[in-house]
């Protein structure tokens, strides 16, 4: 799945952005500051945690209909730091292949998530998903990797600021819900390709 080094690679286009516009400066610190997009929290396994931060990592039109887009959308726990430059740490990774559409944004409603298995063409659809507990931004192969069987991603607002819920079952027949609200991070399928290319 696509999914695979897309948080990294989008914090470090990001850091990319942010360094060529911040002033530089000399400090002994080791830990880069936090990036905060915006909050949210998940419900599953009878707990609570927190929401972070959202990519989006756009990548154009979705196969030979040119009234689709393929924008993928990804949440971050806490547990992982994220910064101008790098992600490090261990918490939850939750993703969505979404069809819309509008040409690099989002439409506002409900999104359905589609079976595993299930061919997605049309907008309001989510082509794939995945559900990471102690996702490590560092090592790919680590983390237990779940999908979702059913459910939906309902989204707001306009570009770059939305609001999203989403909820659904997992293969293992836990229940996820969760909520978010802020700024996205948002990447071009180039710049994710090629950063995926030099790591």
């Amino acid at each position: 799945m696509k999914s695979v080094k897309l948080v990294a690679s989008a914090l470090l286009m990001t850091g990319l952005v942010f360094t060529s516009c911040k002033k530089d400066k000399d400090d002994n610190t080791n830990t880069p500051p936090a990036v905060t997009q915006g909050n949210g929290t998940m419900q599953y396994n009878n707990s609570t945690v927190k929401l972070n931060t959202a990519v989006v990592v756009d990548y154009g039109i979705w196969g030979e209909d040119t009234n689709v887009f393929n924008l993928d959308l990804e949440f971050l726990s806490e547990g992982i730091t994220a910064s101008a430059d790098t992600a490090y740490g261990i918490g939850y990774d939750v993703y969505f292949e979404v069809l819309t559409g509008a040409d690099g944004s989002f439409l506002p409603g409900k999104y359905s998530i589609l079976a595993p298995g299930a061919i997605a063409e049309n907008a309001f659809e989510i082509a794939s998903t995945e559900f990471i507990v102690n996702y490590d931004p560092n090592d790919f192969e680590a983390g237990e990797y779940h999908v979702f069987l059913s459910g939906e991603l309902t989204i707001s607002g306009t570009s770059p600021k939305y609001t999203y819920s989403f909820s659904g079952t997992l293969e293992n027949s836990q229940t996820v819900t969760g909520t978010f609200n802020g700024t996205s991070i948002y990447v071009g399928a180039e710049e994710e390709f090629a950063l995926q290319s030099n790591t």
